[in-house]
């Protein structure tokens, strides 16, 4: 990391268990409720000999749309027609 610039800050870093909750550049990472894996067994071709795989937990990622639509707003890139519609506003130079 010396190389490129960059420093390991230990206040903001967080190593934490994929299946508890936690916020990653505000969207909402954790893992699946039920389990998406699977074992079973495979026999390696010309051998007696057997292997177990697993798939392990897939990741889930929201992001709270609601929020960032209203930044956006808030910040001129969209505005809410008579409807209450999100719509883009024109590009101003």
């Amino acid at each position: 990391m010396n190389t490129t610039g960059l420093s390991l800050n230990v206040e903001k870093t967080l190593i934490t268990d994929i299946r508890k909750s936690f916020n990653f550049l505000g969207a909402n990472c954790r893992a699946l409720s039920t389990p998406h894996f699977s074992l079973f067994n495979r026999r390696v071709k010309g051998t007696s000999q057997r292997y177990t795989a697993r798939i392990i937990n897939r990741l889930h990622v929201t992001a709270p749309m609601d929020r960032i639509m209203d930044k956006l707003c808030k910040n001129g890139f969209i505005k809410r027609n008579n409807s209450g519609i999100h719509v883009a506003t024109a590009v101003r130079n």
